[in-house]
């Protein structure tokens, strides 16, 4: 982990740092991965989907919404799924990607 401290001693700053833990031990994907399947249907605003309209699966990992919208602006079915699911479970779906 790291820490940025202002106003306390550098040793005071080391010993908070130390009792933090490791990048290791810490689960960031199950922190802000999604609860739940969800369809995406905003677009970039301002724009009206074209395109293909392929069948795209994500999984959120940490995703970002522009993603979502700009995959959606070029006329794909964006269906985001949470990190536990499966490849099996995706490909079920029969996404084009």
């Amino acid at each position: 982990m790291g820490i940025i401290s202002v106003n306390e001693s550098p040793e005071l700053t080391l010993e908070r740092l130390k009792d933090l833990p490791s990048y290791d031990d810490t689960d960031f994907v199950s922190r802000v991965t999604t609860a739940g399947v969800y369809g995406w249907d905003q677009p970039i605003p301002g724009t009206t989907p074209s395109g293909a309209g392929y069948r795209i699966l994500v999984t959120d990992t940490g995703l970002k919404y522009n993603i979502l919208r700009l995959l959606r602006t070029r006329g794909c079915e964006v269906i985001a799924f949470p990190a536990s699911v499966s490849a099996d479970e995706l490909l079920e779906r029969q996404p084009d990607g």
